[in-house]
């Protein structure tokens, strides 16, 4: 069990009072991560998500013709 109430139950069995400042953060915290993965799974997100990644490569690629190839490769050295 996971977030809130996986927090609660290893308050209790560790032998610690869940109160009401526990209950309540752990709403804000469950909260909080729903609505970074409702945003996660948006079209403009992901397309964004993908826009980053191939100007990174993009990026690398043009690196690696400047300095004539990778800059590290394991073992090569």
């Amino acid at each position: 069990m996971c977030g809130r109430l996986g927090l609660q139950q290893f308050i209790s069995a560790a032998g610690c009072n869940v109160n009401s400042n526990t209950i309540s953060r752990g709403q804000r915290r469950d909260a909080k991560r729903v609505a970074q993965a409702q945003m996660r799974q948006l079209e403009s997100s992901k397309k964004r998500r993908l826009e980053i990644s191939i100007a990174t490569s993009r990026a690398q690629q043009e690196y690696e013709k400047l300095e004539g190839g990778p800059s590290y490769a394991s073992g090569a050295f």
